[in-house]
């Protein structure tokens, strides 16, 4: 048996984040489920979704102000820099009211 085998999909995606209120909300409105958190020595809160995704909101970003050094910063970093999410109609997207933070995602569709 070969490890490459073993690899069955991806348990969770880990995301840096400052404020765990604003990102929880953020991902709840995208249906995402909160489960429990913050625990660990890091702290973690973790959210699933009904489709089988589960994200790790890792809460030891700096002040929010902060920049991002893989994505603000003229020096580029290695490392992981966004999620992306499969749906199966890009369109119906569309059609949803424009929340808070969903507006990000709202512009983005858009472009």
């Amino acid at each position: 048996m070969s490890l490459d085998s073993l690899i069955t999909g991806i348990a969770h995606v880990g995301i840096r984040v400052h404020d765990l209120a604003r990102s929880r909300s953020f991902y709840e409105q995208l249906g995402f489920n909160f489960v429990v958190g913050p625990v660990g020595p890091e702290p973690v809160a973790i959210l699933t979704h009904p489709s089988g995704i589960t994200i790790n909101l890792i809460l030891n970003a700096p002040e929010a102000a902060a920049p991002n050094v893989l994505m603000d910063v003229e020096q580029k970093h290695p490392g992981y820099t966004h999620i992306a999410l499969a749906v199966s109609d890009v369109g119906a997207v569309h059609g949803f009211p424009q929340r808070g933070e969903a507006n990000y995602l709202q512009s983005y569709l858009q472009n």
